[in-house]
């Protein structure tokens, strides 16, 4: 992290990448060095719809104690493959077509952190979470002359209620999708690191 690694030429390539097509998950870019409650992490993604509109979460997971980690605890399932991590971080981008204003956006971007906490995060004392999103409803030219009328959701109408509940689910399918998704690597000084046993 404090090496700063990554170059202009890396930016480029990525740019050059770029896609329209389903993201790559688990230990795929940034989540190859990742470890998520004790376990391989990653890139994860998921999505929800609503009545009208969609919303797209892309995490990052680096975090977590097994022992926290919900899944486990429901199915009895930690394993004595899980390595012992300290804080960690994770990123959450959330990105919606409703049409909201930048306080509503806020109030949705919010819930991604009920997501969070329903698969045992606890924002521990040096985690680094990051949350931040977008909402490609409306395109606004930089310069205009014309007046620029903004269609947004009313905050009391049945469909902001669900935009929040597709944060907060949308959130937790896609940290367990980058476990899901990650395989075992060995990285950095013979390191190893397990991919959790879902399907055992």
């Amino acid at each position: 992290m404090r090496h700063i690694a990554v170059r202009e030429e890396h930016v480029q390539r990525a740019l050059q990448n770029a896609s329209t097509t389903r993201a790559e998950e688990g230990a795929v870019g940034a989540g190859t060095g990742m470890v998520c409650f004790g376990h391989k992490g990653g890139i994860g993604s998921s999505s929800r719809c609503t009545d009208h509109y969609t919303v797209g979460v892309l995490v990052l997971s680096n975090f977590g104690k097994e022992h926290d980690f919900e899944y486990a605890r429901y199915k009895g399932r930690h394993t004595e493959e899980a390595i012992a991590e300290t804080d960690g971080s994770i990123i959450i981008v959330l990105a919606t077509d409703a049409p909201v204003t930048q306080r509503q956006l806020k109030r949705i971007i919010q819930r991604c952190s009920i997501g969070l906490g329903k698969t045992g995060a606890y924002f521990s004392n040096g985690s680094g979470d990051i949350t931040i999103g977008f909402s490609t409803a409306h395109r606004i030219p930089h310069q205009s002359d014309e007046k620029i009328a903004l269609h947004v959701l009313r905050d009391d109408e049945e469909e902001m209620y669900q935009l929040f509940k597709a944060a907060a689910e949308a959130t937790e399918e896609a940290i367990l999708n980058s476990l899901a998704q990650a395989e075992t690597t060995t990285g950095r000084k013979g390191r190893i690191v397990k991919a959790y046993p879902f399907r055992k």
